[in-house]
């Protein structure tokens, strides 16, 4: 009952990041005649920054993806795993 609250707390966040992340960016100026490999990337949300930051810590092996083992200790994350994994391939990705 100890980690429900920061579970709960936890999944709320990355619901609401991602939410954050879905929305578009505003559309930027014409951009100037430059090379391609000279343009900077595209700016990433804060909401989205801190999307990415909450799934790595979760990622504990590093993988890029979260297993069922990796989100065991989390219940509420471990109960949402199989409509979360939307391919069936038994990992749930940041995409």
């Amino acid at each position: 009952m100890g980690l429900q609250r920061p579970v709960l707390a936890t999944v709320a966040l990355l619901a609401a990041c991602a939410a954050l992340a879905q929305t578009p960016p505003p559309a930027p100026a014409p951009p100037a005649e430059t090379h391609a490999a000279t343009e900077p990337a595209a700016a990433v949300s804060p909401g989205e920054l801190k999307a990415q930051r909450e799934f790595k810590m979760l990622d504990f092996n590093g993988d890029g993806k979260l297993s069922r083992s990796e989100v065991k200790l989390f219940p509420r994350l471990a109960a949402a795993f199989d409509e979360a994994d939307t391919d069936g391939d038994g990992f749930v990705s940041y995409a």
